[in-house]
């Protein structure tokens, strides 16, 4: 078989077109595809961002309630996170507004719990004052009645304490000095001994 010239210009033509186009498709025709691809995933991605910045705002508001039900430094944590996680300023600063109370709060709590540890380890009325100034800022009545009637039985046991000496000393015989009547003596029941 013979070929003639003008049939193997036309092949070589041919190859070149062909690869002239191939490489054009190569070129422009994944551009396009992979532009389309990353338009679904772009729409796709914010879609789920919504969804996802719900979510969390879900998540802190659970954690929050659950800090607000039961005030742990733990549960303040845990909420902190969830709150710093997101992304929506106006809500990020309603909950955490929300979350400091909680955490003043635990911190008050602490505060008494050290104030009433501290009393009953060295019972005086500093002690007791103070205890009772932490316990009279907490909000939370169960932890306050508990503290109170802790400190309450400090109190008592510091009035027992005092009311035996006052009995011990006030009986006690006291000779008057610098006095015209030295010789005399004065038998005292008040706790002040005059």
């Amino acid at each position: 078989m013979k070929n003639s010239k003008s049939e193997v210009t036309y092949l070589i033509l041919s190859i070149i077109l062909i690869a002239f186009g191939a490489g054009i498709y190569l070129i422009f025709g994944n551009s396009y595809a992979s532009n389309s691809t990353s338009q679904a995933t772009t729409a796709t991605s914010s879609s789920s961002s919504t969804t996802s910045e719900e979510d969390l705002e879900a998540k802190a508001a659970s954690l929050l309630a659950e800090a607000q039900a039961n005030p742990t430094s733990e549960a303040v944590t845990n909420a902190q996170a969830a709150i710093n996680k997101l992304s929506d300023e106006s809500k990020k600063t309603d909950l955490q507004s929300q979350l400091d109370a909680v955490s003043a709060e635990v911190t008050n709590e602490s505060n008494a719990e050290t104030a009433v540890a501290t009393a009953e380890s060295e019972q005086t009325s500093a002690n007791v004052t103070a205890a009772q100034a932490a316990i009279d800022v907490l909000t939370n009545e169960t932890v306050k009645d508990q503290l109170q009637a802790r400190l309450d039985a400090v109190s008592n046991a510091i009035a027992a304490a005092t009311t035996q000496n006052n009995t011990t000393s006030g009986n006690s015989t006291y000779s008057t000095y610098g006095n015209t009547y030295s010789d005399s003596t004065i038998t005292n029941s008040d706790s002040y001994g005059y």
